[in-house]
């Protein structure tokens, strides 16, 4: 229907601006199992999200006697000044140990006013997006899961609860040039310490997934962790650029950088309150600082046919927060894809919109220690 759109299934899933990762909901995940509603009406859009995730926790979490998670979430939009301006407010309700009921489900309601914080948490985006200029895009997100304000520092005695914010801000822009177009990216992204943690790890935004490990011996079961947002997690900054040239569709190549810095709070870490806490800043302890390089290009000769092929570098100071440790590695990557029966561009989407690719040099990419 050109308004109205349901939608059940499971696959990966990105909410939100941002072309190295998004804050709110990333292609970090493997896949989501989602229910998603649309409506649009010129100049409104409305979307809904019911996403079923996981409950298992890591080694170590306690676990809960009701183990379920659930993630709602809605979104309004609104265009104007032509479409050169786009406004975006969504919020998001994570609800841990508890079935989900039918208020949750409820299209314009307030998840915070809910107030079920023993077993939910919430989560705040407002956003922009500005076209100044024919060929220029401008946007920025701000993200936050706890933002103690004056009130209920002084009502409630709040001062030792630490902020839970991220930052996003970039550019794009597509210019003619010759026989194709030039692109060009940059992007820079902030998260606090505690930004995706709470309380207890039913209501913190990570996604985890049961797979069997014959590692861990025969039969047995490991949890994977990763954000559902931010591709680093939490506690953590990086700058992203590209260049890149066009000539079609089908021809085209370009160089990315990517600079980073991790502290050791993580998204799988523990939510905690006092002084130390309030104090604490982005990248926290022994940071790791990582550089990123990558090469890459694709060429399309038929419709059913695409060959890719690139090099990625990267450079890893304070490796894994050990102070002095340094890990470099140079990686190729070489790719054919076969398309047949399907939309050539939707297929080359999905390939850019993979959490390896060498265009992006994604976070989520671990290139091990050699």
């Amino acid at each position: 229907d050109e308004h109205l759109n349901l939608t059940i299934g499971r696959s990966q899933m990105n909410l939100g601006p941002g072309s190295f990762s998004q804050l709110l909901i990333s292609d970090q995940p493997d896949f989501l199992d989602y229910l998603s509603l649309r409506a649009a009406w010129d100049p409104f859009v409305y979307n809904a999200q019911f996403i079923s995730l996981d409950p298992a926790l890591l080694p170590g979490q306690i676990d809960g006697p009701d183990a379920v998670r659930s993630f709602f979430l809605h979104r309004f939009e609104i265009s104007v000044l032509d479409n050169r301006v786009n406004l975006g407010v969504t919020e998001g309700l994570m609800t841990g140990g508890v079935q989900p009921e039918l208020k949750d489900f409820n299209p314009i309601t307030i998840f915070h006013n809910f107030m079920n914080w023993d077993h939910a948490s919430s989560i705040l985006s407002l956003e922009a997006t500005i076209n100044p200029w024919r060929y220029t895009r401008l946007y920025g997100q701000y993200v936050f899961t706890r933002v103690p304000v004056d009130y209920e520092q002084k009502v409630y005695n709040e001062t030792e609860n630490p902020f839970g914010r991220g930052y996003l801000a970039g550019i794009d822009a597509k210019i003619p040039l010759g026989p194709g177009h030039l692109g060009v990216l940059a992007e820079f992204y902030y998260t606090d310490p505690f930004l995706y943690l709470r309380e207890t790890p039913y209501v913190s935004y990570a996604w985890h997934r049961r797979v069997l490990s014959n590692v861990l011996g025969s039969g047995a079961v490991a949890t994977v962790s990763k954000p559902l947002g931010y591709a680093y997690g939490t506690d953590a900054y990086n700058v992203f650029g590209r260049v890149e040239y066009n000539v079609t569709d089908r021809l085209g190549g370009g160089i990315s950088a990517n600079w980073a810095a991790l502290g050791e709070n993580t998204i799988d870490g523990t939510f905690r309150k006092g002084n130390a806490a309030v104090q604490l800043a982005t990248p926290s302890g022994t940071p790791e600082y990582r550089l990123e390089l990558a090469l890459d290009a694709g060429w399309q000769p038929f419709e059913w046919l695409r060959l890719e092929g690139g090099l990625a570098w990267m450079y890893r100071q304070n490796a894994r927060h050990v102070a002095g440790a340094v890990v470099m590695d140079l990686q190729p990557n070489l790719g054919v894809e076969f398309n047949i029966g399907r939309n050539v561009r939707g297929m080359q989407k999905r390939t850019k919109e993979s959490s390896c690719h060498a265009s992006k040099v994604v976070a989520g990419c671990d290139f091990g220690d050699g």
